[in-house]
């Protein structure tokens, strides 16, 4: 392991013992403990909608920069670059298996899941329904993501791609615990689908984000600071969105 592998290590242990995780875990073990009556998953969903709708877009923003920047010093290798950043876009936009044709994006399996829930694309939208830590952190990965430079933005990449694998683990594991509340019919049950995708799909995400923050801090090792700053600003709003929910949903655990 060279030294900016070893940066790189040591940059996801410390988004891995950010004490966000924590939070992470608890309302994954609430979820477990009690299933969300139908006001309290019109809150979730809306509040995590208000996050979510960022990240697909963002991402197509970091590998614009990327490639751009890739450009300047080596053009015929931006596209490339930008690849790395671009696979995690490939499943959100519902593209991972071309001989298919055009999937549904995670955006519709979310709006899918929803209506079977009995949540409306009204309820999604309803400010009563939406927690303000929800609406920080979707500015905060618009902002990350699409202006604030590539290393911070190969940062806050890492911290989400991180997050996600368990998150979604959690999500998935509590609302299969309780399939009569959420008139699920099995495990394998497609209205679980936009669950299920991300606990699959996330770690390659992840590893081709680390691959390109490797390539990047060769070539700009002074940049290590501004790359933990956009992962620790990520983990920051993370924690305050599930330190929220945890609060909210299930204060008794609180």
């Amino acid at each position: 392991m060279d030294k900016v592998d070893e940066k790189i290590h040591e940059l996801e242990q410390e988004i891995k013992n950010h004490q966000a995780m924590k939070e992470l875990d608890k309302f994954g073990h609430s979820l477990m403990e009690k299933p969300l009556s139908i006001e309290a998953q019109k809150i979730f969903f809306a509040t995590m909608r208000d996050f979510f709708k960022e990240v697909p877009g963002g991402i197509l923003g970091l590998a614009l920069q990327v490639n751009d920047e890739w450009e300047k010093i080596e053009p015929y290798e931006a596209t490339h670059k930008a690849s790395y950043i671009l696979f995690a876009d490939v499943d959100e936009l519902g593209l991972q298996e071309q001989h298919k044709g055009i999937l549904p994006s995670h955006h519709q399996l979310f709006r899918d899941l929803c209506g079977h829930l009995g949540i409306s694309e009204k309820d999604l939208g309803n400010k009563k329904n939406i927690l303000e830590e929800g609406t920080k952190l979707g500015i905060e990965t618009y902002k990350y993501y699409r202006e604030k430079g590539v290393a911070k933005g190969l940062g806050f990449h890492l911290s989400s791609e991180t997050t996600s694998n368990k998150e979604f683990n959690h999500f998935l594991n509590g609302f299969k615990k309780y399939k009569q509340h959420y008139k699920i019919k099995d495990d394998k049950d497609p209205v679980l689908d936009f669950f299920a995708v991300h606990t699959i799909v996330e770690p390659l995400h992840k590893a081709n984000g680390k691959i390109m923050m490797g390539i990047y801090l060769k070539k700009n090792p002074q940049k290590m600071k501004e790359i933990r700053e956009g992962a620790l600003e990520f983990m920051d709003g993370f924690y305050e969105l599930f330190k929220a929910l945890n609060n909210r949903l299930y204060p008794e655990a609180s």
